[in-house]
């Protein structure tokens, strides 16, 4: 037996009642598979944007068989209401600690941001580059969002720098000692 169940991503709490898959609970004997109808109607009072939630497809086996084994897949769903889009990235704090610079950003806008290859922090000392650091991010900032991200820097790298943090045009600087 697999059930769909509708759960909200971040402050997508509306676009959860916008999402109906079909059938609810379908029973799949073992080595077949099923299909399962997804349909999304907005609202009239979607915002535009980005809205995200996620179908959790979960396994219930019959009571009658063996061992138990319960299987969650989640397929998360991203939709974008037309209108006026805004792309706001803040770059928050800076803290330095052992090795690794850690920088909070969050997403004031109200669309994805993609973070996987946009993010980067430039090492500079007396304008020059000292090192180009990347840190590991999730391939996407949902709307309301915020993330720590962490960059790790070689032991060699003393002294008193300037940290230019970029995330597509956004960028801030931060004098540190490392």
């Amino acid at each position: 037996m697999v059930e769909a169940a509708r759960r909200a991503v971040g402050e997508s709490a509306a676009f959860k009642s916008w999402v109906h898959v079909l059938p609810a609970r379908q029973s799949v004997p073992a080595g077949r598979s099923a299909t399962f109808t997804l349909r999304v109607s907005r609202s009239t009072t979607a915002t535009p944007g980005d809205h995200s939630a996620v179908v959790l497809l979960t396994t219930h086996q019959p009571r009658s068989e063996g061992v138990a084994v319960r299987l969650r897949l989640g397929v998360r769903l991203l939709v974008r209401v037309p209108g006026r889009l805004v792309r706001h990235v803040e770059l928050g704090r800076l803290r330095v600690r052992k090795r690794r610079l850690v920088v909070w950003i969050s997403n004031r806008g109200n669309v994805a941001v993609p973070l996987a290859r946009q993010v980067t922090a430039t090492l500079l000392r007396h304008g020059r580059v000292a090192a180009r650091l990347r840190p590991r991010a999730p391939a996407l900032l949902l709307p309301g969002g915020r993330v720590a991200l962490t960059f790790t820097y070689t032991r060699g790298v003393r002294g008193l720098f300037t940290v230019e943090v970029r995330v597509g045009r956004d960028v801030r600087r931060y004098r540190v000692r490392l």
